[in-house]
């Protein structure tokens, strides 16, 4: 029972692993921006989640090898590192799920009043637009309808080399001052197909201005970062509420397996270490 046990929760740890590397290549990107203001709590449950991921896996060798080797010490570790994880994953999916219900909770205010963040990012497009296929910046925009319908007064529909697409790339614009808006905001408008960030706009000024933009996205990129932010800290607490419920069944085994008055008594390591011999 206690290799089975052991094997299952080895599995456990290499799901988390494949889960967290999932999530830490969705985020990596946005974490840029967010350094340095108070929503990088968000950081804080991504070196949580590896820490309990490294964790798991430890655990599940302990247990594989000290079931295997017959070692009354790994076994012992074992059999109390799976109360303290039962406790531990409890209180980080807890404490994830809240994270994830205040961030979602964020789309129900106004974007200005989300915090400084929004705000810095709102101040970007303004100056963006300023500068964006006007005067010192002329840009390529294939279709001159766009251009028409968009007050984009500086473009051209000759396509060569230095072809202008983003305003990144303007050599109108201080791009250095507002380097992490940027890369966030590109992020954002590729990663989830929208267009402005309080407000939406029918045109990519950070990726490519000649991508269409899709009726959904065409509302902002505020709301659809923040549920994108809100899903995975949901998704870190349901996995680690999972995880809860797994190491909560071993705990009951191991209750029954080591405390049984069928069991061979002694002190309470010697029954916390104890081992089927026809294991």
């Amino acid at each position: 029972m206690v290799t089975f046990q052991a094997f299952i929760t080895l599995a456990l740890g290499l799901a988390a692993l494949v889960v967290s590397t999932i999530i830490q290549i969705r985020v990596n990107q946005a974490y840029d921006y967010f350094n340095g203001y108070s929503e990088s709590i968000g950081k804080s449950l991504i070196i949580t989640m590896w820490t309990f991921t490294s964790f798991l896996i430890v655990f599940g060798l302990m247990g594989v090898i000290g079931s295997l080797k017959k070692i009354k010490c790994l076994l012992f570790l074992y059999n109390i590192t799976n109360f303290i994880g039962f406790a531990a994953f409890l209180i980080f999916g807890i404490t994830a799920l809240v994270v994830g219900a205040k961030i979602d909770h964020l789309s129900n205010d106004t974007c200005l009043t989300a915090g400084d963040w929004s705000t810095n990012l709102t101040d970007t497009y303004v100056v963006a637009d300023q500068v964006f296929c006007q005067a010192g910046c002329q840009c390529y925009i294939k279709d001159p309808t766009l251009a028409v319908n968009n007050s984009l007064t500086n473009y051209t529909t000759i396509s060569t080399s230095k072809n202008v697409i983003r305003v990144q790339d303007c050599p109108g614009i201080n791009i250095n001052e507002y380097q992490t808006q940027a890369n966030f905001l590109n992020f954002a408008e590729t990663t989830f197909s929208c267009a402005g960030w309080c407000s939406g706009q029918t045109y990519y000024t950070f990726s490519d201005v000649n991508s269409i933009v899709p009726q959904s996205g065409n509302g902002g990129c505020y709301k659809k970062t923040i549920g994108w932010f809100a899903n995975n800290a949901y998704l870190l607490g349901e996995v680690s509420m999972g995880i809860m419920g797994v190491l909560g069944l071993f705990m009951v085994f191991t209750c029954c397996l080591c405390f049984h008055k069928d069991k061979p008594q002694g002190n309470f390591y010697a029954r916390m270490a104890y081992y089927d011999e026809q294991n």
